[in-house]
């Protein structure tokens, strides 16, 4: 039974993760990653996840914004199927 890296997706051996590592769900080949890489993938994942929710509260919606303007990856996210269905956000 392995243990699941939220940086690369895959389920790995127990062996392939640190101490911190298992804490974090982090295997040691992405904790090698540079930290603006792994911060581009955790708010990837942050504005998805709002994105899939049915109701976004106003906090929410003012998170959103400030992802979406300091994230480096935005040219993958507008690139995305999943953005262009997602009309009902209005910047």
């Amino acid at each position: 039974m392995g243990h699941w890296c939220r940086i690369c997706g895959e389920t790995k051996a127990n062996e392939k993760f640190s101490g911190k590592g298992h804490k974090n769900h982090i295997c040691k080949q992405c904790a090698l990653k540079p930290k603006e890489k792994i911060d581009e993938v955790d708010q990837t994942d942050e504005i998805f996840g709002f994105l899939k929710q049915s109701h976004i509260s106003s906090k929410n919606i003012g998170r959103l914004k400030r992802l979406v303007q300091e994230s480096r990856s935005i040219q993958t996210i507008e690139k995305s199927d999943f953005f262009k269905k997602s009309d009902f956000l209005d910047f």
